[in-house]
């Protein structure tokens, strides 16, 4: 991630309004997860074993005086994860040997072409190392 990017992300953290305790309780859902599990499509290797989680919802952001990724970050926070907010890349990508926990605030497809699309808002899902990825027009 470029440098410029950076600054933009930790000015945003330093100076927007976030959920405390009791308020961030409110906001965090646990849905249902949905699961999935994708094949090599030629593009993406995708995982054998390990299938796409998706917790729909799981951030209450209806009625919220904050944005969905404002939430998420302060979530992730708590839980002494790193976060960073950005775009994801608009060409199908994916990680060869990391897992990472991915909260989308506006849209994402994960899988393959024509997997999972994840849109709205307030979705977070761990990403198995394999399963491709892209920014969908609505995010």
């Amino acid at each position: 991630m470029p440098l410029t990017d950076q600054i933009k992300n930790l000015d945003r953290k330093l100076v927007e309004a976030k959920p405390v305790g009791a308020v961030l309780a409110r906001l965090v859902h646990k849905p249902k997860p949905l699961v999935r599990a994708f094949a090599d499509d030629g593009i993406a290797p995708n995982h054998p074993r390990f299938p796409f989680v998706l917790h729909r919802g799981a951030v209450r952001v209806h009625g919220a005086k904050l944005n969905a990724a404002t939430i998420i970050d302060t979530l992730f926070s708590q839980n002494g994860w790193r976060s960073w907010r950005d775009s994801v890349d608009d060409f199908v990508h994916y990680h060869s040997r990391i897992h990472e926990v991915m909260g989308v605030a506006r849209g994402l497809r994960q899988g393959p072409p024509v997997g999972t699309a994840v849109e709205g808002v307030a979705t977070i899902g761990p990403c198995t190392c394999g399963p491709g990825r892209k920014r969908t027009p609505f995010a």
